[in-house]
Order: C-alpha cells, then structure tokens, then sequence
C-alpha cells in the first residue's frame, strides 16, 4: 500500500473572473487516475476513489457550470507551469491493534470498548492505538457456512480485511467474533495471509480463553458453553478444552435452539437482529441458558458468541463465573503492548 503519494490538481481552464481559490484538500485515493467529476445536478466520485473533501472554495456562482473536471494524477510526469499540491499523510503509531469487527458491529464495538475500559489512562492519549474495521456486508455468515448453507467461505473476506490493515500500519490484530476462528475458516484465513508474506500477529480468541480459564479459574473442570450452532457443530471450543483436560458442558438440543439461537437470531427480539441494545427477551433467553448449564454442573459459563455478552454484564451468576471471551482478549491486547497500563480484573 502506498503511505505518502503526492498527487498533482490539474484544472480545466476556467474564466479569470470565475477563478476558484482552493484552500485546502484531503483525500484517500488508490495509486490510480481516481477522478471528482461535476455533473450539474450532483458530484460524483468515480469507483475506487475514496474522497474526503472539506473543500474550502471560493467562487463565484456562475464558475460552477464553468468547472468541468479535475484530475488527480500520480506525480510520474513532468509538467511545465501547473500547480501541484502535496498532501502530507499522517504517521501512524507502531505497535497498532487492530480489531476485526462486522461479526456483527455491535460486536467489534464492545470489544473496543472492553479496550478502552482494560486500559489505565489519565488522558486521552494515554489510551492504546487501535482500528476498527466494520464492514459486515463484505463478510457472509460464518454458522451458514459450517452448516453448508452457503459455499461461500468468509476466509477469503476476512484475509482480505487483515491485510488491509497490515496495509495501513495495524501489527497485531484479533477478530471480534468466535465462530469465525473455528478451523475452516480460521486456518483458510492464516493461510491465504501467508501466502501473500502478510505480516500480522493474528491472535486466537479461543485459545486466549481456554489460557485464561487455566490461569484464573483453575477450580473450573466442567465449563459451560454459550455458543452458535456453527461453534457447537466444529466442536471448536470443545476440543480446546477436552485438550487442556477440561470438560465442555453443552446445553440440551432445545436450548440451544430456543435460548441461544433464538436471542441471537430471532426477527423480533434477536441481538444480530434488532438495534440498539440487547432486548430484554433476549437477556431472559441467555440467563435461562447459563443457569440451565449451571444446572448440568457447569462450574464457569463461556459466553462463545461475542453478540452474548451484550446481554449478560455480571462477572458471575450464583458464584459461578461468567466468562468473555471479548474481555479476555481485551486484556490480552493491554498485556501485549503495555502491561503497565492494564487495568487488573478477577
């Protein structure tokens, strides 16, 4: 990716007394012939070419239907007695986090906030630097493609958006949903990012997890599981737990499907759904699921779907610890870049 490229304003020759005085421009462009093209009813921005215009202009109406084009073009060419502008890109902090969000929004969201909040800071800019990526119409549903109801793979998306941000500077980045760190996806990712020599720390959110429970909840043998259906078919969290020497607590087969499923999925009152925060048939439908596990002997609940803990907000639930993996990672994100600053938690 091109960091700093300076791009010369070409101007169509307009009246001297409709002159256009252009004080200042920014813009976000790919190493293209990108184009802003007035049309006399709209403006228009040509397709890839990213234009953010607080355009200071001064002139006079009539020059408008005078000005026809402009051009920006790569400085590779000479040109004799034309203006060039240089536009000075901002430097970025090194390390970045970067967070891989749209699984859904809310989602990447809390696990920035949970950022924010882990972090110890007196001012603003004692606060860790991070991106946030949310672009959830570019990556299908991750539990349609375990399930084989699409063929479409979100790998390919998902590489795609990481290398985007190790394009832009990001060093370590996570991935603001559970489901799409199961192994056919997950892996496909890594792989397509190495082939094209990507590099980028890409955490594991599960395996965080599994390290924490050990670490904090040593008492916790038989741990409970919260999770999509594409999670429960991949056995993703089961597996890593069975190989620490752990126990996996799956809800029956009718809470999965009424609770769990249904506060995730359900038109009316779902949390991937419906806007704003989680309804309250939603957060009746996860606490019945965390005490139906508890029932079956669960002595930690992971909430294995980063859109559950956005209806749960206790630390624990009958002295039984309720366990986010969006948090956990949060504060895996502090330690990594500066453990001084974290914010100490149970």
């Amino acid at each position: 990716m091109v960091n700093q490229v300076a791009y010369e304003l070409k101007k169509e020759p307009v009246a001297a007394t409709h002159a256009c005085q252009l004080e200042s421009l920014e813009f976000m462009c790919k190493p293209a012939n990108p184009r802003i093209h007035s049309s006399t009813d709209r403006w228009c921005v040509w397709p890839d070419c990213y234009v953010s215009l607080p355009l200071l202009i001064s002139l006079r109406l009539p020059a408008l239907w005078k000005l026809l084009v402009w051009e920006f073009q790569p400085l590779n060419r000479e040109h004799k007695n034309e203006e060039t502008h240089t536009i000075k890109t901002m430097s970025l902090p090194t390390p970045l986090i970067g967070i891989l969000g749209g699984m859904g929004p809310q989602a990447g969201l809390d696990m920035a906030e949970k950022l924010i909040a882990m972090t110890r800071a007196k001012c603003d800019q004692d606060h860790l630097p991070f991106v946030l990526f949310s672009l959830p119409e570019c990556i299908s549903d991750r539990t349609d493609f375990l399930l084989g109801k699409t063929d479409t793979n979100p790998a390919q998306a998902i590489a795609e958006q990481l290398e985007k941000m190790a394009d832009i500077g990001v060093t370590i980045a996570v991935m603001a949903c559970n489901t799409a760190h199961a192994r056919p996806v997950f892996d496909v990712a890594l792989e397509i990012l190495w082939e094209k020599k990507v590099e980028l720390q890409v955490l594991h959110l599960i395996d965080e997890t599994i390290a924490h429970i050990k670490n904090r909840h040593p008492q916790a043998r038989r741990v409970g599981l919260l999770a999509t259906q594409g999670t429960y078919k991949t056995r993703l969290y089961d597996q890593a737990l069975e190989a620490e020497g752990l126990q996996c607590v799956i809800p029956e087969e009718q809470v999965r499907i009424n609770d769990i499923h249904a506060a995730l999925y359900d038109p009316s009152f779902g949390i991937k759904t419906c806007d704003g925060p989680a309804t309250a048939q939603a957060v009746a439908r996860v606490r019945a699921a965390i005490e139906h596990v508890i029932q079956l002997g669960a002595e930690g609940v992971i909430l294995g779907c980063t859109e559950l803990p956005l209806a749960v907000k206790e630390d624990r639930i009958g002295g039984i610890p309720i366990l986010d993996p969006a948090k956990i990672m949060a504060e895996k994100l502090v330690m990594e870049i500066s453990p001084a600053k974290l914010v100490r938690t149970s």
